[in-house]
């Protein structure tokens, strides 16, 4: 139980420095792409570490896969922050970022970003589960 606690813990965390990293980005109006660079290592880093503590969460000290594979919401939730995972990867990595292409790829990813707690309370709340065999 104290694994489990531990790893929602980090996993929450990360979700937590991942938004406000994200937040963050899209109110800084400077036109620094180094810094941009730098804060979007952050965000990297930040959805790794809670998809890692997420998977850690799926099959090992979670509710089990049984609860969390048989969810059709669970699956959606999943992509969408796999997706926010190669969209970080994109925006610490694409040399020929400006002003302009940022702000919208920060505005798209906030919108991603803010269906994913979303589905987790669907999901939490049963909705989506189809049962196992």
């Amino acid at each position: 139980m104290l694994a489990e606690i531990f790893v929602r813990y980090i996993h929450f965390g990360a979700i937590f420095v991942f938004g406000t990293i994200l937040v963050q980005i899209h109110l800084d109006k400077s036109t620094n792409i180094q810094r941009f660079k730098r804060l979007s290592s952050f965000v990297l880093v930040s959805i790794f570490v809670a998809i890692s503590s997420g998977l850690g969460l799926w099959f090992f000290v979670g509710k089990g896969a049984e609860f969390y594979s048989h969810n059709g919401l669970f699956h959606l939730k999943v992509t969408l922050v796999v997706l926010l995972g190669i969209l970080s990867g994109i925006m610490v990595f694409y040399r020929g970022a400006n002003a302009t292409f940022t702000q919208s790829f920060v505005n798209g990813m906030l919108v991603i970003f803010s269906i994913v707690p979303l589905l987790a309370i669907f999901m939490a709340l049963g909705v989506g589960y189809y049962g196992g065999h």
